[in-house]
């Protein structure tokens, strides 16, 4: 494990986002989702996918509960012999002519000061995905997720439904927004401006499929919109 470069990351983390949005290796642009949101766990309305600088931070929190709890290792008597010299681990910081690497542990430590009580991070043994939790916690959870990742819809239906609760499809009010040339109208019934609530909603053909789909399930729900129908 190593401390990854903040242009590493930054580099790799645009390959993720450049596949997830446009099946690319890279890309300019803002993909439908911030990044931040995309990274939640999907039970808090994200994708679920792996923040690499907290990953990589909570990896290296292996190295910083070793220390602290002073586990015989080579690597450890030479940290304490060279670096520490019997001082108090969580108090202690690190020299200016100290290397990269180490200062950088360091404030990863003085992170978990801030974030945590030591003594309860010292306790037990260590997971790396403990740790992710504390340097990413989740956000308040929507209620519609549950529905969103339900097993029973595919995983395209899935991603669909997810942009659609967070008013991310590429719905021609959208496409006007972000300079692009369309007329702006809704594609199925040319009666109205397609947004997100149009084309679920107040659209004609979308109307009249919605309630056959409630008949044939016999599903008496009264809904006006997507997080009410959910």
């Amino acid at each position: 494990m190593m401390v990854l470069p903040k242009k590493v990351i930054k580099v790799i983390e645009a390959i993720c986002r450049a596949y997830l949005w446009r099946v690319q290796v890279m890309f300019h642009g803002a993909g439908a989702v911030s990044w931040e949101n995309t990274c939640q766990p999907k039970k808090a309305g994200g994708l679920g996918i792996i923040k690499i600088e907290d990953w990589n931070k909570a990896a290296i929190c292996k190295y910083i509960w070793a220390i602290s709890n002073k586990q015989e290792s080579l690597w450890q008597k030479w940290i304490h012999s060279v670096y520490l010299k019997d001082h108090d681990w969580w108090s202690y910081s690190a020299s200016i002519h100290a290397s990269w690497y180490w200062k950088k542990l360091v404030a990863i430590k003085n992170q978990i000061k801030q974030m945590s009580d030591t003594k309860e991070f010292q306790q037990g043994k260590y997971t790396i995905a403990a740790g992710y939790k504390m340097f990413s916690p989740s956000a308040v959870a929507p209620r519609w997720c549950k529905e969103v990742w339900s097993r029973l819809n595919t995983p395209k239906h899935n991603v669909i439904l997810w942009l659609a609760m967070l008013n991310r499809l590429k719905t021609q009010d959208r496409l006007i927004k972000f300079g692009v040339q369309v007329n702006g109208k809704c594609c199925l019934c040319e009666a109205g401006d397609e947004t997100n609530q149009h084309l679920f909603f107040e659209c004609v053909t979308a109307v009249n499929s919605l309630q056959e789909i409630k008949n044939w399930l016999k599903w008496n729900v009264v809904s006006t919109n997507l997080p009410q129908l959910l």
